[in-house]
């Protein structure tokens, strides 16, 4: 049933994104899991445009996507990726999607997990005097 719930929200992403997409998203495809504070690469291919406009992080169902975060703006899109670093403090959740474009122009990822990051990184040391 899972499975049949994933398959019907790409399908419904894919149809969205079809009505005026700006690019073929190559990654990251449905199911990728990622953790707060590390990167993520979003890549397409075949840009319809030259600049990508906007780069956002969404959340939700596919029928009422909400932007959560600005990733990138005026993006060269013959550089077929952008690496962002996800902020460790993002919300776990397994409904986001990047959005890229503007409406109506826009492509989507399939949806793809975050999961809540494990802290900082500490550098530990001796101090001699």
């Amino acid at each position: 049933m899972k499975s049949i719930f994933a398959a019907i929200a790409a399908l419904a992403i894919t149809a969205v994104s079809a009505q005026g997409a700006t690019a073929s998203i190559s990654s990251p495809l449905t199911g990728t899991v990622y953790t707060a504070g590390s990167d993520a690469t979003i890549a397409w291919y075949n840009p319809v445009v030259a600049t990508i406009s906007q780069i956002n992080l969404l959340k939700g169902p596919a029928s009422a996507l909400v932007p959560v975060a600005s990733v990138a703006t005026n993006v060269d899109a013959s550089l077929g990726q952008y690496v962002w670093t996800i902020p460790a403090g993002t919300a776990a959740g397994n409904d986001y999607a990047f959005g890229l474009g503007s409406n109506p122009n826009v492509s989507y990822t399939g949806f793809f997990t975050i999961n809540a990051g494990t802290g900082g990184k500490f550098l530990i040391g001796l101090i001699r005097n």
